[in-house]
């Protein structure tokens, strides 16, 4: 398990004023393939928001979690359930 701290998260989008941020999970959907085998997949990923400007952001661990999915795309056979 990957342990985040917030204190490693700290939003410098607007200068001095900014610096707390939220932490969500949100459900991302994203394109896999390229035309007539192109599908959708998702994956659960972190979004960091500043809680003074608004800007909203997501780190290295919502890569992985799309590597992560695309493998278990692959896994299960690449669209053999069509």
């Amino acid at each position: 398990m990957t342990r985040i701290l917030l204190t490693d998260y700290i939003c410098v989008a607007g200068g001095d004023d900014c610096g707390e941020v939220d932490l969500d999970i949100a459900n991302e959907r994203f394109p896999y393939g390229v035309g007539k085998d192109a599908v959708v997949l998702s994956c659960q990923v972190i979004v960091f928001t500043c809680r003074t400007c608004g800007m909203a952001w997501t780190d290295h661990t919502a890569e992985t979690a799309h590597e992560q999915a695309v493998e278990e795309y692959l896994r299960k056979g690449a669209g053999s359930n069509r």
